[in-house]
Order: structure tokens, then sequence, then C-alpha cells
């Protein structure tokens, strides 16, 4: 099993809910190890983390409009909201958060459908988060399995499966799965990094540029070459 990392971003939500995280007026955002409402002005908080990822039947996603509304991809609502075509554009996969509201629905076998709350931070980053005044962004930990098979038919419907040879544009003869979000099994808990700023000489940049261009195919190619170059 490979692990990789994925720049994901992180929201900050008010909520009428107890939290942990505390965004008081007078000196900024703070954790408390006890839950607090808004009862007495605390102004609560939630955090949320979000990816590019298609957003899927089931899903949690948040707009990113000024409204920050959080949604769960289900039934009519769901296929309501799938005929907008902006909604791509003006939302975003939530993959972990402290909200306990947030669930998932899972396969139990013969016990049928179960529940889990959503993948969650740790409790050391809610606290480094709170004393850094914020976090935009962190790289989220990814699990990936690598099955190699020589009897592999290539069918539409498990294309995302595939890995396409640059080379020719034929598939392989062997499977990779899709990527999960590396969590915790006992904590329920998501491994984070600090994003550190990359930096390039001239000669990097133009390198760079002169393999994508000239081998690229179209601009998905571009963009893969120069992310596996710089």
């Amino acid at each position: 099993m490979e692990s990789n990392k994925k720049e994901v971003q992180v929201h900050l939500v008010p909520t009428e809910d107890k939290s942990h995280i505390i965004n008081d007026r007078a000196i900024g955002l703070q954790y408390n190890s006890i839950p607090l409402d808004n009862t007495l002005g605390y102004n609560p908080q939630h955090l949320y983390f979000t990816s590019d990822e298609d957003i899927k039947e089931g899903d949690w996603f948040i707009t990113i409009d000024e409204n920050q509304e959080i949604i769960h991809a289900v039934d009519e609502q769901w296929r309501a909201l799938q005929k907008y075509e902006g909604l791509k554009e003006l939302s975003r996969k939530i993959i972990a958060s402290t909200d306990p509201k947030l669930y998932q629905l899972h396969d139990n076998g013969v016990l049928g459908q179960g529940i889990t709350r959503i993948a969650q931070p740790t409790q050391a980053f809610i606290e480094a988060y709170c004393k850094q005044g914020g976090i935009d962004k962190v790289l989220v930990e990814y699990e990936t399995n690598n099955v190699n098979s020589q009897e592999v038919m290539f069918h539409e419907e498990h294309k995302e499966y595939f890995f396409e040879d640059r080379v020719d544009g034929r598939w392989c003869s062997y499977i990779v799965l899709k990527e999960n979000l590396k969590v915790d099994p006992i904590h329920n808990t998501i491994t984070t990094h600090r994003i550190v700023e990359k930096t390039y000489t001239r000669e990097d940049i133009r390198n760079a540029m002169e393999y994508a261009f000239m081998i690229a195919k179209d601009t998905a190619d571009c963009e893969y070459y120069l992310k596996e170059l710089l």
C-alpha cells in the first residue's frame, strides 16, 4: 500500500452548535478543552477540510461563497443540485471536519448499512490552527493500492481504475485502484502536513516548460508533466 499527499483547503465556518474552536472578538481564535456554544457570545466555529474531488451522492460539500453552506448530497436535494451547471465551480467536497453532525453510510455486509462520523483532524492540528490564527491549506495523506494483473480487460464503467500509458495512449495491463483518504482506524483522524513553499531556478522552469510543450498532447498532459517536474 502506497501513500501520497494531496493539497486541501481548510474552511472556518460559524456554527450554532458547541465546539472546541472559539472565535473571540477580543483575542481571536482559541481552542477550549470544553466545547462551548454561543449562549454567552463565544462564537463557536467548525473546521471543514475540502478537496477538488468530484462530489458524488452521499458526500458532504460546502458552497464556496459568502454563505459557506454545508450540504449533504442525498436523494431529491442532490438530484436537483446536479442540474445546476455552476455547482462544481461553486462547491468543494468535504473530506474531514470537526463537525460531529457529518456522517457517512457504509455497507456492513449481512448487518446492513452502518453509520460512522466523517474523518476529523487531530487535536494537535486544531490547537495549532487556533494558535496560528488560521491555516488556509495543508497536505493530507491518501492511500493507494496497486494490483498487478495480466488479464485485465478494459470496461467503460471501470475506466477510472485504469492507468493510461502516456507514451502511445494504450491501456496498461494493470489496475490502479482509487485513492482513499488515510484515516486512523482508532481515532478516526486524518494525517496532515504543513505546506512548504518551493523555490525554482530560471533553468528549472525553462526545462519543465520545454519538456511539457514538446511531449504533452493536451492541457491535462501539460499540467501532469509540469507537476511531475516541478
